[in-house]
């Protein structure tokens, strides 16, 4: 189903294993900080040579859980917010707020 734009796939064994750079363009983040996930044994990796490389289904499972934790704490966060009442007041607020800004015209 086309949704009007295009997103770049690219289709790879897991089994395939990259260099920090490339783990951290999937994961989003910089190269250094994928050599501390590393040296913090976060990320398994192998030194096949003088660099090191990590098996992308490590980090495919390292994103997948990241989001995980991700989802889990915003909904924690969530959860206090409206037991504390912040949350409807807020969303409360955001609905004025919204309804005094004028129109645009785009």
């Amino acid at each position: 189903m086309p949704t009007g734009r295009e997103v770049p796939l690219t289709v790879m064994p897991e089994c395939v294993e990259l260099s920090t750079g490339e783990a951290a363009a999937i994961l989003g983040v910089t190269r250094p900080t994928v050599a501390k996930l590393m040296n913090d044994g976060v990320l398994p990796y192998a030194r096949p040579g003088p660099s090191r490389r990590v098996a992308l289904h490590d980090v495919l499972a390292y994103k997948e859980q990241r989001s995980r934790d991700r989802r889990e704490a915003l909904d924690e966060l969530t959860a206090d917010a409206v037991d504390m009442g912040v949350y409807d007041e807020a969303m409360r607020r955001g609905w004025e707020l919204s309804d005094e800004q004028p129109e645009h015209d785009y």
